[in-house]
Order: C-alpha cells, then sequence, then structure tokens
C-alpha cells in the first residue's frame, strides 16, 4: 500500500523533475535510472545473504527510512547541487531495492493461496491501479499550486507512516541457500532461461514506460503537470475492475501461460502504434488500449512468477 501511495503521486512525475532538473537532458535520466537498476542487479544476491541474518520485517522498516532518505534528497535538489544530491538519493534507491523487494515477494507467495493466486495477484494489483487513478491528478494538482517539493514531502510523511504498518507484518523463517556465485550460475541455467528472459524483457519495456513515455507526454502536453495527471488518471481509471476480474477470471481457466503468450502480442503491437501519436486523444485511446493489454500480461506473468516461488518453498 505504501509503494502505491508513492508511485500514484511520483511515478509519472519523478522522471519529468530530474529531465527539469538537467534541463532536458534524457540521456542523463535513462543513466540515473540504469545505474541504479545496474547496482541493484549485482547486489541483490549479496543483499539476499544479509537478509537471512536481519529479517524480513525489519529490512522494510529500513527500506522505508531508504525511501524518506530518498525523497529528502530529492526535496532539496536543485540544478546547483544536482551532482552531490543525486548520487545520494540513487544510493538510496538501491538500499530501498535491496530491502524492499525481496522480502515484499517472499511474503506475498508465502500468504497468497494456491488455485486463488490469480485472482490474488488482480485484487493486489488493482488496488495499486486504484490508487494510481487518483494519484496523477492529484499529484499534477499539487505540482501546479505548490511545487514538486511538496510532493516529496507528502511522500517522506507516508513513508514514515509505513514503517509502523511494516512493523506489524508477521514474521517468517524464509532463508536463502544460494551463495553470490550459486545465485549468478541459477540465473543463466537452462532451467531458468525463460523466466530470466521474460523479467528482462517486462524490465526494459517498463523502463521505456516508466522513462520516455511520460517525458513525451509532458512534451505533447506543453509542459501541463495537471493535464498530465488528469490523462494518466483517466487512463488507468478504466482498467481498475479489469484487473480483478481478469484475476478472477484466470483462475477458473487456469491458463496463465496461454494468456501471457496472448497479452504480449497485443502489448507488442501497442507500442508500434504508439509510434503514430500526435494528439491527447491518440494518447489517452492507445494508452488505454495498452494498459487493457498490460492487464492480461501482468497478471497472467504475476500468477505464473509466485506460483513458481511457492513450488521452491517459498
Amino acid at each position: 500500500m505504501v509503494m502505491a501511495i508513492s508511485t500514484g503521486l511520483l511515478g509519472v512525475f519523478l522522471p519529468i523533475f530530474i529531465y527539469n532538473l538537467s534541463d532536458g537532458n534524457v540521456p542523463l535520466v535513462m543513466a540515473y535510472y540504469a545505474v541504479a537498476s545496474g547496482v541493484y542487479l549485482f547486489l541483490v544476491a549479496f543483499g539476499a545473504q544479509f537478509l537471512n541474518k536481519f529479517g524480513f520485517r525489519k529490512a522494510l522498516i529500513i527500506a522505508s527510512l531508504s525511501a524518506v532518505v530518498i525523497n529528502s534528497a530529492y526535496y532539496f535538489t536543485t540544478p546547483d547541487n544536482m551532482w552531490v544530491l543525486l548520487p545520494i538519493s540513487l544510493l538510496g534507491v538501491v538500499a530501498f531495492r535491496l530491502l524492499f523487494w525481496i522480502p515484499y515477494h517472499v511474503d506475498f507467495a508465502i500468504f497468497t493461496i494456491i488455485g486463488r493466486r490469480g485472482g490474488q495477484v488482480g485484487l493486489m494489483l488493482s488496488t495499486i491501479t486504484l490508487l494510481g487513478v487518483v494519484g496523477p491528478m492529484i499529484a499534477g494538482y499539487i505540482i501546479e499550486t505548490w511545487s514538486m517539493q511538496a510532493l516529496f514531502f507528502i511522500a517522506i510523511i507516508v513513508y514514515i507512516l509505513g514503517m509502523i504498518h511494516f512493523a506489524l507484518v508477521p514474521r517468517t523463517n524464509e532463508k536463502f541457500s544460494w551463495n553470490y556465485t550459486r545465485a549468478w550460475r541459477e540465473l543463466f541455467s537452462k532451467k531458468n532461461g525463460a523466466v530470466v528472459w521474460a523479467s528482462v524483457a517486462t524490465v526494459t519495456e517498463e523502463t521505456i514506460g516508466v522513462i520516455v513515455w511520460p517525458i513525451f507526454i509532458f512534451l505533447l502536453l506543453q509542459r501541463d503537470y495537471f493535464k498530465v495527471g488528469t490523462l494518466s488518471s483517466f487512463i488507468v481509471g478504466f482498467i481498475v475492475l479489469l484487473q480483478y476480474m481478469f484475476g478472477q477470471y484466470l483462475d477458473k481457466i487456469g491458463r496463465k501461460h496461454q494468456m501471457l503468450k496472448a497479452g504480449s502480442i497485443l502489448y507488442a503491437l501497442g507500442w508500434i502504434v504508439k509510434i503514430f501519436i500526435l494528439t491527447a486523444f491518440h494518447v489517452f485511446i492507445i494508452g488505454l488500449y495498452h494498459k487493457i493489454a498490460k492487464v492480461m500480461t501482468d497478471t497472467s506473468y504475476g500468477a505464473i512468477f509466485y506460483d513458481l516461488a511457492a513450488d521452491q518453498g517459498h
């Protein structure tokens, strides 16, 4: 829930913030996200070993503290000090990912039920999506009325409150038995090839959607934050019910792999059509189609992912 609120408020506008901060330097925006992901990739196995001693619940609390540091750095960042504070925020991003995402995914695999996982994944994504409906519109209004700094301040408060929530998460006894070498060996093993490449493709596509697409819409709508937020909210709003309904349907038919394949094809076509977008109306229509196709891919992929994790004893 904490991540959903933060993503709903900042998800669309963070790349725009760095874009404006760097005077329209798109390669710098891409580099910021690339460095964060690259460092995380090489440290995630070490992070898993650290979590064996540290514990998942403590990790989630410290991850929230890292998020407070990240948003505090953003709050005080200006073009004059960006080369000092952006690296600090990068360290916070890496720390947050190491301490948050592993416990989050493991706990979700533990606390969800086989046979109902498609519906539960759909419900989780619907909750995130629902917050994503109002988040961009509210964020756009806040930026236009006050500033980006006001948005970062709200995110700081949200994560501080999140520490209380994570302190109540039940303890788990999960341990990671792979060392650093074993983790990399398993990553490139043949049996895990399909999952790994599917994850790589998903992350690559999401990188474009998270970084390039918001900046493109921002420029297309003549740098109007409220219009960007409102348009994003309307697109997301249309698919909230569809997200949960599709998860329930997926559990009934049990054809997760077939749905993932069909959704991937439809979703890929959406990126081709986006090449020809010229107006805000095009953004809305094509964005809506793309989100519907993404429901099919994300819900199917998420259910398969957690099924595999559960089969491994997590």
